[in-house]
């Protein structure tokens, strides 16, 4: 199976929105929303493993300054094919290096297990902002003094009929109503949610803006979403006064999570914001536990801002990158080297050959890897040992046996292993004494160097061999190895590729 992937849609986020929401670990990512928000601007596109019970593999370009796809943790009920999917799809597709996006600790643990060599990481700019929703139905105790203080400040100065505040009567009349949509808008009112975005916009980031180029752009995502809205289900509040907007707030429930996508309100109304938290939050008490303000995408006021909530929890999604590209390959390839010269797995056609050179004290003399010493007890390995040891290597990504065919005869076998997170690897060659002085050697190294750097775009190959092994060291010279040191045993060497 080879995964396609098309452009997600309205219909296809409805299809798959119960497997989202199982699956969503209170990452606004997962949420219609925001799926739907980005799909455009970070190329989302979704490829289907069973379609009937709509499991599937997303990918993103959320690498936008290389212009190069990342996945999410698959939706999949079986981890390991949906992950050899994606292996196989970064080969092909030469997505290198394999990255993994929008990922919480869990996913990343379960990644660690497909791939030794790699590197995870989250920024602080992007993780979610978890609150209880009922300290915002109750803003109670002496953290929330202030955000009480706001609230009834709000009430005195907009929702009294009277509109005193400290005994002054405030000669501006307010009609303050909040209103809740769950249709369609009419054309006039749209275009007054895209006339206050705007001019919030213009309120935040200036007339030009302050390079704050995705901030700009979540701006304009929220006319997008507001167009559709009701197809994905979502809730819209509009505040209004005087039948002007001034506030509006787009929600999504999950679980038992209220997700806040759009949080945008004039902050020339005292108390406003922790005022429509309040509202939202009392309207979802009986319904939900938590409340996602979502992140703060590094903008430094809005971090302060949304730390004075007090969060419950943060919410860290983290990155995955996967640091040696010989780990994607989900099965060992036949390669063509030349006519005479061909590279395949071990089978059960060259498997007692392979136990012969294995056993082979004389051949292997200079190997620099003694079968004897994995032995337990008495154990006599046989072929069917050595066959289910290149086995289990190449599964548990630790060593690539290709065997070398030389006119249809077993000649030998080239060793791909020592992956190392710089994205190197070492390779290793032996031969049957009656396939020697044939330049074998010479064709399959140079062949499956050009193969490292050009399919799999290895940074670097490195070869050993013992100070003694004379034939070696001049093959290694001949292959332009770069002679790096020595060490009691083995002279070393590395190529840049």
């Amino acid at each position: 199976m080879e995964l396609k992937f098309i452009n997600l849609d309205i219909n296809l986020l409805n299809k798959i929105k119960d497997q989202l929401y199982k699956n969503n670990s209170y990452i606004c990512d997962y949420t219609l929303a925001i799926l739907y928000m980005r799909k455009d601007y970070y190329d989302i596109k979704i490829a289907f493993i069973d379609e009937k019970n709509n499991e599937f593999i997303l990918k993103a370009k959320y690498d936008l300054e290389n212009n190069k796809y990342m996945f999410y943790f698959p939706f999949s009920s079986d981890i390991q094919k949906s992950i050899d999917l994606i292996n196989e799809y970064a080969l092909k597709n030469k997505i290198f290096p394999l990255e993994y996006t929008c990922l919480n600790m869990e996913n990343v643990e379960k990644l660690k297990d497909f791939y030794k060599h790699y590197y995870f990481h989250f920024d602080r700019m992007w993780s979610d902002y978890i609150y209880k929703n009922n300290d915002f139905v109750e803003f109670k105790g002496k953290k929330y003094q202030n955000k009480r203080h706001f609230v009834s400040r709000f009430k005195r100065l907009y929702l009294l009929k009277e509109n005193i505040d400290k005994g002054e009567e405030i000669k501006e009349k307010h009609n303050i109503e909040i209103i809740k949509y769950e249709n369609k808008l009419d054309d006039v009112l749209l275009l007054k949610c895209f006339d206050f975005i705007d001019e919030f916009k213009k309120d935040k980031f200036g007339i030009v803006g302050n390079n704050e180029e995705i901030g700009i752009k979540e701006e304009d995502f929220s006319k997008e979403i507001l167009k559709v809205f009701y197809k994905l289900n979502l809730t819209l509040f509009i505040m209004v006064d005087n039948k002007k907007i001034i506030g509006l707030s787009l929600v999504e429930i999950v679980n038992d999570t209220l997700f806040d996508h759009l949080e945008k309100c004039n902050k020339k109304y005292f108390g406003i914001v922790p005022y429509f938290v309040n509202y939202i939050a009392t309207s979802y008490q009986d319904k939900v536990i938590y409340f996602n303000r979502e992140d703060d995408s590094g903008d430094l006021g809005l971090r302060k801002s949304k730390e004075d909530y007090h969060p419950f929890m943060m919410i860290h999604k983290y990155a995955f990158k996967v640091l040696n590209n010989m780990t994607l390959l989900t099965n060992i390839p036949t390669l063509k080297v030349n006519d005479d010269i061909f590279l395949e797995p071990l089978n059960e056609k060259n498997k007692e050959n392979y136990y012969l050179l294995s056993i082979d004290e004389k051949r292997n003399k200079y190997w620099g890897y003694d079968y004897k010493s994995d032995l337990k007890g008495n154990q006599i390995p046989d072929s069917t040992y050595f066959f289910n040891m290149v086995k289990n290597d190449f599964l548990n990504k630790e060593n690539t046996v290709f065997i070398i065919n030389f006119k249809n005869n077993f000649a030998g076998e080239l060793v791909i292993h020592n992956y190392l997170n710089d994205n190197s690897v070492e390779i290793g060659i032996r031969l049957i004494e009656e396939m020697e002085n044939k330049n074998i050697a010479f064709n399959v190294v140079s062949f499956i160097l050009s193969y490292l750097k050009n399919e799999l775009s290895i940074s670097k190959a490195r070869m050993k061999c013992y100070k003694e092994n004379k034939k070696s060291d001049k093959l290694i010279a001949r292959l332009n190895f770069k002679f790096i040191n020595s060490d009691e045993i083995y002279n070393n060497y590395e190529l840049i590729l």
